[in-house]
């Protein structure tokens, strides 16, 4: 198995993201929004890292979307970023559950989460940091991206 990069510093995938072209130097220092877009642009950049990038306008079923995942956990076995517009709390999605009733869930990592990797999962669990969430919760009048990184399954 090959090692694994060390994750680029906030400053780092600005000065990426201002060299690319795809922002004004005013990111740099700033607060500005960073997306999966932007997440995309840099895998590919710092990392050789194709990313798929999946755009779900809003709807009041993202029934589709277990699916999809599905397929790319099953060929690429990276985690997924999501995002929305009125629905911005970013999410990792790191695995999808589709139940014989219908109801689908998908497993979600915060990525806000920052401090030393706890020592009890659980904790993380009961401060909201991961966890199961159904599908039916996300905001039917949010539209979605989604990047998908094509590691054909290296990971």
């Amino acid at each position: 198995a090959r090692p694994a990069p060390r994750p680029p510093s906030l400053p780092a995938i600005q000065r990426c993201l201002v060299r690319l072209g795809d922002r004004p130097a005013s990111l740099l220092g700033s607060r500005d929004w960073i997306g999966c877009v932007e997440a995309a642009l840099v895998l590919d950049e710092l990392f050789s890292v194709p990313c798929r990038l999946l755009h779900l306008p809003p709807s009041p079923s993202l029934s589709a979307l277990p699916a999809q995942l599905h397929q790319h956990f099953r060929t690429q076995g990276s985690p997924a970023m999501m995002g929305g517009d009125r629905d911005a709390s970013s999410k990792g999605v790191l695995g999808v559950c589709c139940c014989l009733g219908g109801a689908s869930y998908l497993l979600i990592a915060d990525p806000h989460y920052h401090g030393p990797p706890p020592q009890d999962r659980l904790r993380l669990q009961e401060e909201g940091w991961v966890g199961w969430r159904r599908l039916d919760s996300l905001d039917p009048q949010s539209f979605y991206n989604l990047c998908l990184p094509q590691t054909g399954g290296w990971g």
